[in-house]
């Protein structure tokens, strides 16, 4: 399985605790909330593999 199969699953697994615990309520700002759990972490990780260069 590859490292985005992986993710995917990850994101999967993540999305189906979130509806499973909405307790009747509707869901709300899906595409917002997971780009949010996403995009800081890895852009984070990937500066930090390129020592905080951002021409790189």
């Amino acid at each position: 399985m590859s490292n985005v199969c992986k993710l995917s699953g990850a994101i999967n697994e993540s999305l189906d605790e979130y509806f499973m615990h909405l307790d009747g309520q509707p869901p709300h700002a899906i595409y917002d909330m997971v780009l949010g759990c996403v995009e800081k972490p890895m852009l984070e990780y990937i500066l930090n593999k390129v020592s905080w260069r951002q021409s790189k």
